[in-house]
């Protein structure tokens, strides 16, 4: 029976929502948003593979620091710090991986994703991951070092001296510059067929 002005109930309403969504969110640590955003991933076609990386460079190198961290609470120093500890510890090809991993779960968090439904509620207003130069390539190769480039004889040389099943692998790596995925790919013709090198 007490009149409460409209002007301090919906103060007092949106004071409880915002209570409720913090406590929402509080509960919502990093690894809830590994595993919404690896979902998201493999829902916009992600090969198994990929998924399969993501998944063991997140559990290796993400969840062990940041895992039980409400995903809000994630600061930009948090990042750097250990954005530089796992550079120092395993250098910039797991660093800079596992930023990429981080910043796209963030990228996710904030509803920013490709993909994402415009209808997507953030659950960070702002990513946290803004270390300058973390996802520049760093060549691990002291400067100075050159590479050593076969001539075709000598892949030639090399496939030659391969198992018959194996020879077209050879030649398809060194001259065509595939990575070892995309060799194991390539359906290669029956052994018993003769590959001819030339």
């Amino acid at each position: 029976g007490t009149f409460v002005p409209p002007r301090a109930a919906r103060a007092a309403w949106r004071e409880q929502a915002m209570a409720e969504r913090d406590s929402r969110l509080n509960g919502y640590k990093v690894k809830d948003l590994a595993e919404d955003w690896l979902v998201h991933v493999e829902r916009m076609g992600a090969k198994q593979s990929t998924l399969y990386t993501y998944r063991k460079r997140v559990e290796r190198h993400v969840l062990p620091h940041l895992g039980d961290v409400p995903a809000e609470a994630v600061t930009p120093k948090m990042v750097e710090q250990w954005f530089d500890k796992l550079d120092s510890e395993h250098g910039n090809g797991v660093s800079r991986g596992s930023y990429m991993m981080l910043s796209g779960m963030f990228a996710y968090a904030t509803g920013e994703a490709r993909g994402q439904s415009p209808d997507f509620e953030p659950i960070v207003k702002k990513s946290p991951c803004r270390v300058a130069g973390a996802t520049i390539h760093k060549p691990v190769r002291p400067a100075g070092t050159k590479d050593k480039v076969l001539t075709d004889e000598q892949v030639k040389a090399i496939a030659a001296g391969m198992p018959d099943g194996e020879r077209l692998a050879v030649l398809l790596g060194g001259f065509l510059a595939l990575r070892i995925g995309e060799v194991l790919e390539v359906p290669l013709p029956h052994p018993r067929k003769r590959l001819e090198l030339d």
